[in-house]
This record gives structure tokens, sequence and C-alpha cells, in this order.
């Protein structure tokens, strides 16, 4: 399975030519962005993901047709090989997070660490008692680094069960992700299927948290695109 950070801020020339290999439907969703910040983030993210794809299946970048699930996660349009490629993509500020997998369910997730006082309301609505307590327990900067943590873990396995879930945030336990970097699933004894699922934790870069969620086992590989 493999990760690949991108940055999003780049010259606007080559933002330029990044948007050439979007599809209509991209284009669309870039003119809805109010701020030029956000529109170019959006084409450097969307176009590095095609570009990435497109270097598995041997193919153009402009040339990839993406379909979206019910809860609005992409996958490929496309036969045989095309279709066992899973991905998930995540940006936050100035980075992206894609990872990629053959044959198995994927997600990402990266947040930008904000360093405010964190509203414990937030924790309370989508946290477990468990979760909650240990945030309690931490000095504020301990706090964000860790309130983050969860919400990235959370992401990534919601994202990687393809963005519907019905058991509620609150019953996710991923507390010992604030200590370890890989732990198995523990969802207060439930059942979630036929599938293990395993989740890692990564720093992507200075002030960012993400983690990636995907059927267990795995092994990751973490690049940089375009590689330095």
């Amino acid at each position: 399975m493999h990760a690949w950070r991108v940055r999003l801020s780049v010259h606007s020339f080559e933002v330029d030519l990044l948007r050439q290999v979007l599809a209509a439907d991209e284009v669309s969703r870039v003119k809805r962005f109010r701020f030029a910040r956000d529109r170019n983030r959006f084409i450097v993210a969307r176009a590095g993901l095609r570009r990435i794809l497109s270097r598995y299946l041997n193919s153009k970048p402009a040339q990839l047709c993406f379909r979206y699930g019910p809860h609005g996660k992409p996958y490929l349009d496309a036969p045989s090989d095309g279709a066992r490629l899973k991905f998930n993509l995540s940006h936050s500020a100035d980075l992206a997070l894609i990872v990629v997998a053959r044959g198995r369910e994927v997600g990402v997730d990266v947040e930008r660490l904000c360093y405010d006082e964190i509203d414990m309301r937030v924790a309370e609505q989508f946290f477990s008692p468990e979760e909650i307590a240990a945030l309690h327990d931490l000095p504020p900067l301990r706090r964000c680094d860790a309130f983050f943590t969860l919400w990235t873990v959370k992401e990534a396995y919601l994202k990687a069960m393809g963005g519907g879930l019905g058991i509620p945030l609150n019953r996710f336990n991923a507390t010992a992700f604030v200590t370890r970097q890989v732990v198995s699933l523990s969802l207060h004894g439930e059942s979630v299927g036929d599938k293990s699922w395993r989740i890692q934790r990564l720093r992507p870069g200075a002030g960012y948290v993400g983690a990636v969620a995907a059927e267990d086992p795995f092994q990751l590989n973490c690049w940089d695109w375009p590689g330095s």
C-alpha cells in the first residue's frame, strides 16, 4: 500500500498547467470556490491524484474517469486492473495525502494542527467517553495533538468504509492511537462486518497529523509527489 504526500502551494503557472488534466465536473467544482487559494489547492490535489493513478495504470491523467459511491467516495470507472486499484485523497491547508492500494478498500485523512483552545463540545459529540476522559487529562498543547489524531483516525476509517457507518463515532474507541502508531480497530465488541481493519497514524509534515485505514494486514510505503 502506498501513501503519497503532495504539496499544494505551487506557482500560478503550474496551477494553469495542472488544471488542463481535470475533467469537466472537476472544473465546475473549481468555479464554486470563493477564494483563489482554495481553488488552486483543489486543482493541485486533484491533478496530483490523476497523475499518480495514471502511473499505476499506464494511462494519461486526463483520460481517467471517476465515479462516486452513495456517500461521495470516488472510484475508477475502469476495466480489469483499474477496477482493483483503490485510492483515497484528503487535503488540509497546503498538504494533501493520497493512498493507493490494489484489491482492498482504503481511507486517509490529514489535518493541520490548530493550537487554539480545543472546543470540547465537539469531542463530546463525536468521541467516546474514554477518548473524552483522555483529552481532559492532557495539557493544552498535547490535547490539541491528541484531538486531531483521534479525528483523523475516525475520518480515515469512515472513508475506508465508503463514507457510511451504522455505528456512531462515539462508540469507536481510538484512545490507543494517542500513544501508539498502529492499532487494530476496537468498537466496544460490536461487529463491523467480516473484514478486519487496521489504522496507522502518520506525521506527514510539521504541524500536520494524518491516518490511513485499510483492511488488515498492510505495509505502508510513503513518498513525495513529485519526488525530489
